[in-house]
């Protein structure tokens, strides 16, 4: 059922771009701020608060999993996964945003091409804007872990509860900038676990997708940087594995999407095996 739900959720995805509005976790905003208003200070200022959080919503998500797993013979469960699979990833187009970026830029709207890139990298750019293509490809090749492939690797490991385990351990991360203090470097902390083997198993498909060796040697090269974790490694290995120059233009968004495309083929392909081999449901 995994292969299944994880092959309908892409498709109607695509065919039901126009919906993404439905899927803006306004519901966690509220709920936040509701635990904020309780939590306090002292011990749930770190990764009890993080518990605190996190813990009801993926609760009750893991009990209707178990519920309605084995209802009218498994379509029960292929419908939640579908469902969970549909709200988790994004929220917003990944592709509809590189786009938008492309067409400002070659259209020679500075401005709108700086609002559509901050978009889609989630800060301000810092390069001219000459290199803005560039910084946008970066940007979707590190986007697509925390839009799509860290959703797909936890829904396949733990189901539906996995999958909004880790969509709102990303939302808590970016939310509790504002908080500051231990409840802030435990979600931190807990993205960047999460976050650990996609991560890698991207960087093995943009490897197998791209320049093997290009991509390798910009991992191992890559220290620190301004994104979470070891996103901004793998914004430049992904990169490398499509041999980017400085001054290419508007190609670039195009060449990045292509490859995180082809790794969403490798993965799904992967996910085909193990089901096949009876290593997943």
């Amino acid at each position: 059922m995994t292969l299944l739900a994880v092959i309908a959720a892409l498709v109607l995805e695509r065919l039901l771009a126009h919906l993404e509005r439905l899927r803006e976790p306004r519901w966690f905003a509220a709920y936040l701020g509701w635990w904020r208003a309780r939590l306090g200070g002292g011990v749930w200022d770190g990764p009890a608060g993080v518990l605190a959080v996190l813990a009801p919503p993926v609760a009750a998500l893991a009990l209707a999993q178990l519920a309605l797993g084995g209802l009218l013979w498994g379509l029960g469960g292929l419908a939640l996964g579908v469902l969970a699979l549909l709200y988790c990833l994004g929220p917003h187009d990944l592709d509809a945003e590189a786009r938008r970026f492309a067409a400002a830029w070659e259209a020679g709207e500075t401005e709108r091409a700086r609002a559509a890139l901050e978009t889609l990298a989630g800060r301000a750019p810092e390069e001219p804007p000459e290199r803005w293509p560039v910084a946008a490809a970066r940007a979707v090749t590190a986007e697509a872990v925390t839009r799509v492939f860290g959703v797909l690797f936890w829904f396949a490991l733990l189901g539906p509860a996995g999958a909004l385990l880790y969509r709102l351990a990303v939302l808590l991360a970016e939310a509790a900038r504002e908080w500051g203090g231990g409840m802030h470097e435990a979600a931190v902390t807990l993205r960047e676990i999460l976050d650990w083997v996609p991560v890698r198993l991207t960087l093995a498909g943009y490897a197998l997708t791209g320049d093997f060796e290009e991509t390798v040697h910009a991992w191992r090269e890559r220290r620190g940087g301004d994104l979470p974790g070891d996103l901004a490694r793998l914004a430049e290995a992904g990169a490398a594995a499509l041999d980017l120059e400085p001054e290419d233009g508007a190609e670039a968004v195009d060449a990045a999407l292509g490859l995180v495309w082809r790794t969403v083929i490798v993965w799904v392909t992967l996910i085909a095996v193990l089901t096949l081999a009876g290593l997943a449901a």
